[in-house]
């Protein structure tokens, strides 16, 4: 995450066991390339794989693939390997061994994307058919093991919803009608409408016509400018690259947290559709929605900036230090910002290397909620007995926390049974 710069090493290794049975007519008929669901990487969310098939043709003959689709959203690069066995109908078992290093970025409506295919199988189409069986059926099994080895630290924040950020693209800096007073003094000059979109605090705000929104002013002295600016961009633009620190990641945290981001968008839409705070500001005619500002004395301009910049455009660039970042998060709970909270939670790079010092962070900063992220990430890399380090550095504290729930872990007092992922 924050407090790390370039390559991060994982080396976390799962099982994977996938069937996908395919109808005759759900074969690729050359326009259409068929995904089964997606499945996330045990302990890394973020990281995604499924199985495809598609056809291509080559000089007059039409060939057929299957391949396995490894994926992510949050960082431009990742190395994988796989040791693997694909059969289609139980005939003939085809092993793979491969490492694969995801580099490619697809950028799609402002989300970036890193993917990766590994091919399973490729002949000629007609071959495949040949493999249909009495149903007209085919089997796919895939067995064995993922490993995640490392990941390029060059992560982006952004939600998936795209819309406002292109209104928003139309609206100029003079249009900016509502004002956020940081903790360092610094006034942020947004859109509500951003602020509206992302926060249903602000959305509360604006529409109930709050202190705050009749003046066209807040102040939030709890965050800096420097994690609200961070929480802003992401409203703006759906993704940003992230230069925050550890603490400063969990201000952005907790600053979504309070405003209620839900899908971190501020004109006083972009307010109100994020925060439900801002909302019921806004739809209550509190004092702040009448005079089109307020004042927010626990948050520094940089993190309201930072904010709003999210609620408008929905991605940011990082630039906020470890304090700035958890004043984000505290920033997006005061304002009832849920969206910018997981968007949050999901940036945050925790590895079986580096969770106990994030832990101990977010015990230090009384930041329950992403504590409780960690303890809960643990629990899931013990079930996959994933290498844990310096468990000794863990905050006693979190070490009774995390036995306590362990122990009433259903998945940690029994062996894991697995079984393929069934597709159809």
């Amino acid at each position: 995450m924050f407090a790390e710069v370039g390559k991060v090493d994982v080396n976390a290794k799962c099982p994977i066991l996938m069937e996908w049975i395919i109808d005759e007519g759900s074969l690729f008929n050359g326009h259409a390339a068929p995904l089964t669901k997606d499945y996330e990487f045990p302990g890394f969310a973020s990281f995604k794989y499924s199985l495809s098939h598609g056809g291509h043709f080559d000089e007059e003959a039409e060939r057929f693939d299957f391949e396995l689709y490894l994926k992510t959203d949050i960082c431009d690069s990742f190395d994988m390997e796989v040791d693997l066995t694909f059969t289609i109908n139980g005939e003939e078992p085809k092993k793979i061994v491969q490492k694969l290093r995801v580099t490619t970025v697809w950028l799609n409506l402002g989300s970036i994307t890193a993917c990766g295919f590994i091919p399973l199988w490729t002949d000629l189409f007609e071959v495949l058919i040949n493999h249909l069986d009495k149903n007209r059926q085919i089997t796919l099994q895939l067995s064995g093991t993922l490993t995640l080895l490392s990941f390029e630290n060059e992560f982006k924040m952004h939600f998936e919803n795209y819309s406002l950020g292109y209104l928003m693209l139309e609206i100029h800096d003079k249009d900016k009608d509502f004002i956020i007073v940081a903790a360092d003094g610094k006034e942020i000059e947004v859109h509500k409408l951003a602020l509206q979109n992302q926060s249903k605090v602000f959305t509360a705000m604006f529409e109930n016509s709050w202190k705050e929104a009749v003046e066209g002013r807040v102040v939030i002295p709890d965050f800096s400018s420097k994690v609200i600016e961070f929480a802003i961009e992401l409203c703006y633009r759906n993704y940003a690259n992230c230069d925050l620190d550890s603490l400063e990641f969990i201000q952005l945290f907790l600053f979504a947290d309070k405003y209620d981001m839900e899908e971190m968008k501020v004109h006083k839409l972009a307010l109100q559709k994020q925060s439900k705070v801002f909302t019921a500001m806004f739809e209550n005619s509190w004092k702040e929605a009448v005079e089109g500002r307020v004042v927010i004395p626990d948050f520094s301009s940089k993190v309201i900036e930072f904010a709003i910049e999210l609620c408008y455009k929905h991605y940011a660039n990082y630039d906020l230090d470890s304090l700035e970042y958890i004043q984000l998060f505290l920033f997006a709970d005061k304002y009832d910002m849920e969206e910018m909270k997981e968007c949050i939670k999901e940036s945050i790079v925790l590895t079986p290397g580096n969770i106990c010092e994030y832990a101990n962070l977010y015990y230090e900063q009384k930041c329950e909620e992403l504590l409780n992220y960690c303890i809960d990430r643990l629990i899931v890399y013990f079930q996959y007995s994933y290498p844990v380090s310096n468990m000794n550095i863990l905050n006693n504290d979190i070490k009774l926390q995390f036995f306590e729930r362990a122990s009433i872990s259903k998945a940690m007092k029994k062996e894991i049974q697995f079984d393929y992922y069934k597709n159809k």
